[in-house]
């Protein structure tokens, strides 16, 4: 499946019917804001996980970056000359990119309940989609697969109107940022054009919730047995520890006793 001459010309931007933008017009402006985010967001965010990260995350976060920009460098350098099918190396960085998503996401402790789970599902959809359009050969659905990292961007956008109109105001920053992040990938999906994406997008977020739930439970059920066992082995010990002093305390005092009638 290939796109058409117009199709490469303009192409929807923002998820809003109606609302086109020449392709030249619309690489330029995609490239400006995410400019402005790295400049205003993500460099003075940095610094600060690197204080705060171990070396580990830091690798994984440094080549999370690494693979989305290449990944979105590579289309659109692609796409100025024309129709832009799927290769292998953007099957490899869309792995990477979210393997590493997922990776990140698992010890994430802002927003709310919805928030790791609103990472994780697309970080799931992304690699399943781009073994598909390399398959099948598909333009449209490499495309497609591309446009959902701008997540990225829309939950940057999001946030940033939110402290602009002052939401902050009426509603925590934990509750902001889930909601944006959620939102910022509906939008990014929304502009797709993937027929039924978003509601398959909502249901994968709920069954990722409800695994989430199900593997906590589960671990905490396995760790309690453990913990109980380890406090029984600790009271024994210490147990065992006070009795033995009593124990070298009573023979000490005998010793002494006997010591003193030999004396004598």
């Amino acid at each position: 499946m290939t796109a058409s001459m117009e199709d490469s010309r303009t192409e929807p931007w923002l998820p809003w019917a109606g609302l086109l933008l020449e392709a030249g017009t619309q690489r330029l402006l995609i490239s400006s804001v995410y400019v402005l985010i790295f400049v205003y967001h993500t460099r003075r965010s940095l610094p600060v996980y690197r204080a705060s990260w171990h070396q580990e995350r830091i690798f994984t976060l440094t080549l999370h970056i690494l693979s989305g920009v290449i990944e979105l460098a590579r289309y659109y350098l692609r796409a100025i000359e024309g129709t832009v099918l799927p290769d292998i190396m953007d099957t490899i960085l869309c792995f990477i990119h979210s393997l590493t998503t997922l990776r990140l996401a698992r010890p994430l402790l802002r927003g709310n309940e919805t928030t790791r789970a609103a990472y994780q599902a697309p970080a799931i959809i992304r690699p399943i989609l781009a073994v598909m359009a390399i398959v099948r050969k598909d333009s449209s659905l490499h495309g497609a697969v591309v446009k959902l990292l701008h997540a990225f961007l829309y939950t940057r956008l999001l946030i940033f109107a939110s402290k602009r109109i002052r939401l902050t105001k009426v509603q925590s920053q934990s509750t902001i940022y889930a909601q944006s992040v959620f939102l910022g990938a509906v939008l990014a999906i929304e502009s797709s054009a993937l027929p039924g994406a978003v509601a398959v997008y909502i249901g994968a977020v709920g069954l990722v919730m409800v695994m989430n739930r199900s593997v906590s439970n589960h671990l905490s059920r396995s760790v309690c047995p453990l913990a109980e066992s380890i406090g029984s082995f600790s009271l024994t010990r210490l147990q065992i520890t006070r009795g033995s002093q009593i124990l070298l305390t009573a023979l000490s005092t005998f010793s002494r006793i006997l010591f003193m009638d030999w004396t004598d």
